[in-house]
C-alpha cells in the first residue's frame, strides 16, 4: 500500500486531481464538450477515494486526518464532508470493486 505521507505519491494524487479538475480553482470533471461538469463534494470524495483506491494508496484512518490530507492536496470544496464521505466509502467491503468500476468510467469523462 502506498501512503499518502508519502511526498511522491502525494504528488502523483494532485497531479491525477488537477487532471480530473478537482483542485481549487477548477472544480468539476470534464465532459464530453471539455467543460467543467459541477460535482458536490459527497462526488468529488468518491471520484478522489477511487483514485486512491486503484492506484495502491490507502486514506488516514481517522476523518479529521483526510480532510487535513484534502487541503494538503489542494481540494477545492468542504474538506470535513468530504473526509466523512471517504470514511464511509472505503470502510464499506464492496469498496475495490466499486473503486474500479469508477475508476473506468472516468476515462471516458
Amino acid at each position: 500500500m502506498r501512503s499518502l505521507l508519502n511526498p511522491w505519491y502525494r504528488a502523483s494524487v494532485r497531479r491525477a486531481a488537477s487532471e480530473h479538475w478537482l483542485t481549487t480553482g477548477s472544480r468539476g470533471l470534464r465532459g464530453m464538450t471539455g467543460e467543467p461538469v459541477e460535482l458536490s463534494d459527497t462526488e468529488a470524495a468518491t471520484v478522489l477515494a477511487a483514485l486512491v483506491e486503484t492506484t495502491g494508496g490507502r486514506w488516514p484512518a481517522h476523518p479529521a486526518r483526510i480532510a487535513r490530507t484534502l487541503r494538503r492536496l489542494g481540494i477545492d470544496g468542504n474538506t470535513e464532508q468530504m473526509a466523512t464521505a471517504i470514511t464511509a466509502l472505503v470502510s464499506d467491503p464492496a469498496w475495490p470493486h466499486r473503486a474500479r468500476e469508477i475508476t473506468s468510467s472516468a476515462s471516458d469523462w
